[in-house]
C-alpha cells in the first residue's frame, strides 16, 4: 500500500497525504500516473488517495470512502429496524461506544434514529484516516444527515486498551462488530476494507470489556446462518442476529 493524491494537488491535499503516510507508516508516492498504473509500478494492491473532494481507498476494481450509504432507507424503517431494537432492548439509548467503527454505517444509523452520541474506536490507521476526513465532510453538509454525523467522534487505537481506560458504566450501550473468518455478503468495497482493517480483538474479550463500560448492555452483530453463542437476548434481522449481553446482571470492578 502507498499514499498518493489527486492529480495536481493543492497544498492542503499534499499536506494531508503526507500526514496520512506518516500515520500509516507507508510511502508517499507523487501522483504522476493513473492509480492502476501506480499500483502496478509499485507492486501494490491498494492506494490511499487524498483528494480535493474526499479521501478514498482505491484498488484496480474497487473504490472505498466514508458515505451515508443506506441511511435514507434505514431512516424509513424507523425504530423497527432490528439493530435499533437491539440498541434499545432495555430502554432508551442516548450514548454508544462502537468498538469497531469501520466506515461508520452503524454509528450513523444509531445517531440518526436515536439522536445518540457515538464514540467510535478504530484500530486501523488507514480506516481511521478515512473516518477523520469523511466525518468532517459529512458534518459540513446540511440537514439531519449532517446533524447525525456531527454526533460522531472517532479515536485511533486498540479497542480493548481504550475500553480499559474508560470509567465503568460511562455509556449506555457498547457495539461489537468483529470481522468474521467467513465473510458475510456485504456491499461492494467491503473486501477492500478487509485488506486494511486491523485484526479484531477476540469478540468475547470485547464483550467482557464492554459490559464493564456499558450502563445497559452490549450488542454483538453475528451472522444469522451461524449457531450463535449464549447471550441474554437476541434480535433477528434478515442476514444478522443482534446478540444482547446485559451489563447490569454482574457487578463491575
Amino acid at each position: 500500500m502507498f499514499i498518493t493524491t489527486t492529480v495536481d494537488p493543492s497544498t492542503r491535499v499534499l499536506e494531508r497525504a503526507q500526514l496520512v503516510a506518516r500515520r500509516c507508516r507507508v510511502n508517499f508516492v507523487q501522483r504522476v500516473a493513473s492509480i492502476p498504473d501506480l499500483l502496478v509500478e509499485h507492486g501494490a494492491e491498494v492506494a490511499y488517495v487524498a483528494g480535493r473532494a474526499r479521501d478514498e481507498l482505491r484498488s484496480v476494481d474497487d473504490v472505498l470512502f466514508v458515505h451515508l450509504g443506506m441511511l435514507t432507507l434505514k431512516r424509513a424503517n424507523g425504530r423497527e429496524h432490528p439493530f435499533i431494537r437491539a440498541l434499545c432492548h432495555y430502554g432508551p439509548c442516548t450514548s454508544i461506544v462502537d468498538t469497531t467503527m469501520g466506515l461508520a454505517a452503524d454509528a450513523l444509523h444509531a445517531s440518526a434514529l436515536l439522536n445518540a452520541d457515538v464514540r467510535g474506536l478504530e484500530a486501523s490507521p488507514v480506516v481511521y484516516s478515512l473516518l477523520e476526513e469523511g466525518l468532517v465532510r459529512l458534518t459540513a453538509g446540511s440537514g439531519p444527515d449532517a446533524e447525525a454525523a456531527g454526533r460522531l467522534s472517532v479515536a485511533l487505537g486498540d479497542a480493548l486498551e481504550q475500553l480499559a481506560a474508560m470509567p465503568p458504566a460511562s455509556t449506555d450501550v457498547v457495539i461489537v462488530d468483529p470481522m468474521f473468518d467467513s465473510p458475510r455478503p456485504a456491499a461492494p468495497g467491503f473486501a477492500l476494507l478487509r485488506r486494511v482493517a486491523h485484526e479484531d480483538a477476540d469478540a468475547d474479550a470485547l464483550i467482557e470489556a464492554g459490559r464493564r463500560v456499558a450502563r445497559s448492555h452490549v450488542v454483538l452483530k453475528y451472522p444469522k446462518r451461524s449457531t450463535y453463542p449464549p447471550c441474554d437476548a437476541c434480535v433477528d434481522g434478515k442476514a444478522l442476529r443482534y446478540l444482547v449481553y446485559d451489563a447490569t446482571s454482574r457487578s463491575r470492578p
